[in-house]
């Protein structure tokens, strides 16, 4: 199991929540329903280009 280190959440557009996590030498994007009480998709990438979408968070 990776473990990593949790940086922002954010809502997405499906009202899903978009947890952000360093995992060393890459970002992961956990996407979480709530109503559902499950994560459906994860998305990664090494750019720091993707992390545009929290930049409102900080």
């Amino acid at each position: 199991m990776f473990e990593g280190t949790y940086l922002a959440t954010r809502l997405g557009e499906e009202c899903d929540y978009i947890n952000l996590y360093h995992m060393g030498s890459f970002f992961a994007e956990l996407y979480y329903d709530a109503e559902m009480n499950l994560v459906h998709s994860c998305h990664t990438f090494r750019s720091s280009s993707q992390l545009e979408a929290y930049a409102e968070l900080i």
